[in-house]
């Protein structure tokens, strides 16, 4: 900020302000896309690319996970799933409720074994 005490005094604003304006018209298109550039590349880097096509897909590994167990239930639709306490690339795990045979209701643990985003064995046990 100028002072009519010190005119020699200036803001970083001002200074930037008149250095840009000398420099030559190339300089003048090149160090903007440099710095568009830069901070496009800071905004990958913090909030990522997009998903990596090497990474599975667990939301559809869950569903693929309850349908199977849903089929060793003997009501199926009565199944009440908690949100998985484990959910990695190698295990979804977690417990359901449902009732059993005699309509009674029932707590089950269930565990899904993954491989590559498939899941390759399920297990279901009373709690």
């Amino acid at each position: 900020m100028t002072t009519e005490s010190d005119p020699q005094a200036s803001t970083a604003f001002e200074r930037a302000k008149a250095y840009y304006l000398r420099l030559k018209t190339w300089e003048q298109v090149v160090f903007p896309l440099i710095v568009l550039f830069f901070v496009g590349g800071m905004a990958v880097v913090l909030f990522g690319g997009g998903d990596s096509p090497d990474e599975p897909d667990l939301g559809r590994a869950r569903v693929i996970c309850e349908e199977m167990v849903s089929q060793r239930l003997k009501n199926p639709s009565t199944a009440d799933f908690s949100y998985p306490d484990v959910q990695n690339s190698s295990r979804i795990a977690g417990t359901l409720t449902g009732e059993n045979q005699l309509g009674g209701k029932q707590t089950l643990n269930y565990s899904c074994a993954l491989s590559a985003g498939t899941v390759t064995d399920v297990t279901v046990t009373p709690r």
